[in-house]
C-alpha cells in the first residue's frame, strides 16, 4: 500500500475527539478541494508497505484506535483488507473518505466518516448516494461549511435525505466564523453535531499531528 505518512496524535475531530489515535495517511486523491490541508498526500513521495507491515506498525504504538485517512484511502484496493486485519487484531478502526467511493466493502464495525462535499469546492456531482444505505448509527456524515451558502446547502441535504448516522457540521474558520455556524445550528434547531478541528487549534496546519 502507498502511504504518505504514519503518526501518533490525538483525534482532532468527530465523535472520538481527544482520544489517542494512530493515523495511516494513504497516498492519492483525485479531488482538488480548495481548502484541502493535506495536498501533500497527492503530490509528494510515498512509501510502500504490505498490509501485514502496517498492522505490525499499529501494534508498535500500543494504542487501540487507528484511523485510515488520506488523500482518499478508498482509491487503494487493499484498504478494506487493511481495515479487516486491524479489526481482527483488536483495533478500533476509523475510515475517513471523501464520499465519492463505494464504502460497502468496509467491515460494518469500522466507523465510516464520510464527507459530503459542497458542490463548488472542487468536485461537482461526486457524492455516491448509495453510501447512505451502508451507514450505521456509529458512522459519521461530515459537512465542511465555507459560509452561509454552504450552510444552507448542507442543511437542505440533511433535511431531504434519510441519514441513519451522526451528522457533523465543521466550519472552515477562514470562510465562516465558528461562532456564526454554531449560532445558525442553534437558531434552526438542526439535529447535527458542531465540530472543530482541535488539532489545528493546538498546532495550526503542521504535518504529523
Amino acid at each position: 500500500m502507498k502511504i504518505s505518512e504514519i503518526f501518533l496524535s490525538i483525534q482532532g475531530e468527530g465523535t472520538r475527539t481527544g482520544e489517542l489515535c494512530v493515523f495511516f495517511r494513504l497516498f492519492g486523491c483525485g479531488f482538488g478541494c480548495y481548502y484541502c490541508d493535506t495536498k501533500y498526500a497527492a503530490d509528494e513521495n510515498y512509501k510502500e508497505y504490505s498490509v501485514g507491515e502496517l498492522v505490525d506498525i499499529a501494534k508498535s504504538y500500543g494504542v487501540n484506535l487507528v484511523e485510515i485517512t488520506g488523500g482518499e484511502p478508498l482509491e487503494q484496493i487493499d484498504t478494506p483488507l487493511l481495515a479487516r486485519k486491524l479489526v481482527k487484531n483488536g483495533f478500533s478502526v476509523l475510515l475517513e473518505t471523501n464520499g465519492s467511493r463505494d464504502i460497502s466493502a468496509m467491515p460494518k464495525n469500522v466507523v465510516k466518516i464520510v464527507d459530503v462535499k459542497l458542490p463548488w469546492v472542487g468536485q461537482k456531482e461526486h457524492f455516491y448516494y448509495e453510501n447512505l444505505n451502508f451507514l450505521g448509527k456509529n458512522d459519521e456524515l461530515k459537512f465542511v461549511i465555507d459560509g452561509e451558502k454552504g450552510y444552507e446547502w448542507a442543511k437542505n441535504f440533511v433535511e431531504n435525505h434519510d441519514i441513519p448516522c451522526k451528522i457533523i457540521f465543521s466550519p472552515i474558520a477562514e470562510k465562516i466564523e465558528p461562532k456564526i455556524l454554531a449560532e445558525k445550528i442553534i437558531s434552526d434547531k438542526l439535529n447535527v453535531r458542531f465540530g472543530l478541528q482541535i488539532h489545528k487549534i493546538l498546532w495550526g496546519n503542521k504535518r504529523g499531528v
